[in-house]
């Protein structure tokens, strides 16, 4: 979705959800988004219109989880999930920046997500300064 607002995540959500109302659409964290997003703009809006996949990134317990869940869930319902998967010490800012300023990401992304980055043209200078993604 191409636009000149900036870019806040329950913003995008309300457009796929207005774009594709009977689709069920997931939103990918870390646990240390997790930690902070009651924070974010709108958790409430995100929450209902996804379903949160939370990915342990950190070192956060099962039981540092659950309190966050329940934290958030005593706040407003969120449908939150806790995922599995090989842990990389690398964070989406990050490879976003990186690919920006031009560095080679090959090590670090899987060749299908960085061919898929170049045929979309994703992360450019001028897009990611302006945008601040």
């Amino acid at each position: 979705m191409n636009t000149d607002e900036i870019s806040y995540t329950y913003r995008t959500l309300q457009k796929l959800h207005a774009a594709h109302p009977d689709d069920t659409f997931y939103f990918i964290m870390g646990a240390d988004s997790l930690a902070y997003f009651i924070n974010w703009v709108h958790p409430e809006i995100i929450s209902s219109l996804a379903i949160l996949l939370v990915v342990n990134r950190g070192n956060y317990s099962i039981n540092d989880l659950t309190a966050m869940a329940d934290e958030i869930n005593g706040l407003f319902p969120a449908d939150i999930r806790f995922l599995e998967c090989p842990k990389y010490n690398i964070s989406s800012r990050y490879i976003r920046k990186a690919l920006c300023d031009g560095f080679d990401m090959q090590e670090q992304l899987p060749p299908e997500v960085l061919a898929y980055i170049r045929q979309k043209e994703l992360y450019h200078i001028k897009k990611y300064h302006e945008k601040q993604i």
